[in-house]
């Protein structure tokens, strides 16, 4: 089990996050977050096969299992990964006006 809050910047672009049996995120003696952010500039990235469970948020848009708000990404796939007791969303995708998400594949999640 991990406890952490896991940043993915443009530098890690390409990756494959794939998790072995039994990794889990899990927030709970974390404060605010969510478990994956991915940020602007980031393409070419899967995540496969985590739990992601238990991030908190003080306010609406806060302890989504994934999420990529306001920043422009591409070619981004998340695969059978099982996400619950979060307090926002699974995954959180979109913006206000700033920059557009491409090639964005969701499949296989239990939400």
């Amino acid at each position: 089990m991990y406890a952490e809050n896991v940043v993915i910047g443009p530098a890690q672009s390409g990756i494959t996050l794939k998790a072995e049996p039994g990794a889990i995120l899990d927030g709970s003696t974390l404060g605010n977050g969510d478990g994956i952010t991915i940020q602007s500039g980031v393409s070419g990235v899967t995540i496969k096969y985590f739990e992601v469970r238990n991030y908190k948020g003080s306010s609406d848009g806060v302890g989504n299992a994934i999420q990529s708000w306001n920043c422009g990404t591409s070619d981004i796939s998340v695969i059978g990964n099982y996400m619950h007791d979060n307090s926002w969303n699974g995954i959180l995708v979109g913006n206000e006006g700033e920059a557009l998400h491409t090639g964005w594949s969701i499949k296989e999640n239990n939400v």
